[in-house]
Parts: structure tokens; sequence; C-alpha cells
């Protein structure tokens, strides 16, 4: 999707954010001023982390918002629909610029007067009502399901391309989930990929955002994540080097839900009792093999940094 604005942040106090938003493309309308197209705008600069422009704000991937929401939530139209008023109390627009005010202080933190960029975010309606919302205290301990399969759907990629049948792929985004074990480093990542195929990993690029997804494909030097919403996939490719860790991921517990089985379409129907640590690791383990016995490694093919990338639906 082509860009449709050019972005520059014009001021930043407690409650509020000025920006200049100016159309780069013919078919951009004026900058609405609503909830849904403010809340886009001030997400950009945390989705956009990764990108050589921005490697010098470090802040963006700790801030408030960025713990709050993420990308998947971000090119979710219903969820930004239901939750962009408890960010964004109001929006007005003078010419270009949007002067929007925030229910916290604490969204507008990671904007940095002058910082600009380009974006396809558009016009998505006012969104709904809704209570404002807080930043959530920070937790000194994240407990994670104990179900290997609660947040997952237990079955083949959409994508024809990958034959693995008992595939864990994740629900949600990479907020709702937590690592364990971390493996960082190289060397390490690259000792244990082959075993993880058909596993969901959280990982953590050098630069850039925690991303969640299925490992489909390894290599030597590289590894292949597939991520899958309800009307698109897509395949994420990355140097072991890129990476700072892996790990397999978990349901944070506080949004974990009945398990489904291993057939089960995205709305399970049903339940499965969790089952102890040790048994769920064994779970793991097993589904490990599996999974690496149905497709053995494959050679990913030429080096690049990301084959594909989720882009907001007009």
């Amino acid at each position: 999707m082509s860009d449709l604005y050019a972005v520059r942040v014009l001021g930043v106090t407690r409650r509020a954010v000025r920006l200049g938003v100016n159309r780069v493309h013919p078919d951009a309308g004026k900058p609405a001023p609503h909830a849904v197209f403010a809340l886009m705008l001030m997400y950009d600069p945390i989705a956009k982390s990764g990108d050589a422009e921005f490697s010098k704000y470090r802040h963006l991937n700790d801030s408030a918002l960025a713990q709050a929401m993420d990308e998947r939530d971000a090119f979710d139209s219903a969820w930004m629909n239901a939750n962009a008023q408890a960010f964004v109390s109001k929006v007005t627009r003078s010419g270009s610029f949007l002067d929007i005010q925030l229910t916290h202080p604490a969204w507008g933190e990671h904007l940095r007067k002058r910082m600009a960029w380009r974006t396809t975010a558009y016009d998505a309606g006012p969104g709904l009502p809704a209570e404002p919302r807080a930043p959530a205290g920070e937790r000194t301990r994240v407990q994670r399901s104990q179900d290997p399969a609660a947040g997952f759907r237990v079955g083949p990629p959409r994508d024809p391309a990958f034959k693995l049948p008992g595939a864990f792929i994740p629900q949600h985004g990479p907020n709702k989930y937590v690592a364990d074990p971390v493996i960082s480093g190289s060397a390490a990542m690259a000792k244990v990929a082959a075993s993880m195929i058909g596993q969901p990993l959280r990982f953590v690029p050098r630069r850039g955002q925690p991303n969640v997804g299925t490992l489909v494909m390894t290599h030597p030097k590289r590894v292949l994540f597939y991520l899958e919403g309800a009307d698109w996939h897509l395949t994420s490719l990355f140097d072991f080097d890129e990476l700072k860790s892996f790990g397999r991921a978990w349901l944070v517990e506080e949004d974990a839900a009945p398990a489904s089985g291993p057939t089960a379409p995205p709305k399970r129907a049903g339940a499965k009792k969790a089952v102890r640590k040790a048994g769920a690791r064994k779970a793991v383990k097993k589904a490990s093999k599996v999974a690496a016995k149905k497709r053995k490694p494959t050679k990913v093919g030429s080096k690049a940094k990301k084959v594909a990338k989720a882009k907001r639906r007009a």
C-alpha cells in the first residue's frame, strides 16, 4: 500500500500531541480528526522502530503505548475501532494540523518533537466510546499458562507451502505471550532451532519490536517464522545474528483460556484441563519431535531482512 501522508511531530505536552499531517498521495483526503486515525499515527513510530531512520530512538519498544498494544492490534480494524477512544479523548483539525488530546500522559511520551515519517494510516471513523485507559502497573513476575495449547490454533498453517499438521499458530500479538525458556546468542539459537519446527516462538529482533510466530523453516544461518490473522498470513525471515533472543511462547496467565484439540478451528469449543508444568513441557517436546519429523529443516534461500510485512487494510 502506498504512503498517504507525511507526518511530523510539532509538539508534545502531558495531555496533548500536535502533528503536522500533509497529503503525499492524490487519493488521500484531509487528515481525519478521529481517534482511530490519531492512534494509528501515534503508533507508527513504534511500528517503525526497526527502520534505520528511527534507530536513534531506543525508547520506543519500552514505551507505555508499546506495552498497551502491539502491531497485530494496530492492524486489527475491530480492535482499533473498539479501543482508540480509550487512548485518545478528542481530536481537532486546523488545516494540516491535528491536535490530539490524550486520556493519559503516558500515551504520547514516546513521541519526540521533529520526529517525522510517512504513513499508510487512513480514516477508519471515530471509533466506539471507550473508558479512558491508564498504563498497567509494572509486573515483577509474569505468570504463564501451564497449557501448551492455550492461546494457539493447533493445526496446519493456512499457507499450503507449509505441511505442518501439528503446528501451534499464535492467535494474539506478542504482548499476550512470554518466552520460556529464553534462548539468546546466535550459536545457541542455531543449535536448537531445528528441534523447534512447528513450535510458536516469541522472538526479539536486535532492531524493532518483539513478535510471535510459528517456526516453519530453519537453516544454519537463519530462520523463517509464519504469522497469520483472521484474513491474512505472512512470513518473516531473520538471520540468527539479527535476533537478540527467542523462546517457546506461552500465553500470559491472565489471558489464558481453555485449550482446543489438535484439529479445532480458531473459534474453539470445549476445553481441556490445565496440565502440570512437567506435563506441559513433555507435551511441547513431543509436539516438536512430531512436527520436525513431518517436515525436515529446509534451506530458506538467499539472505533477506524480512520477506513480508503486514500492512493496514484500506
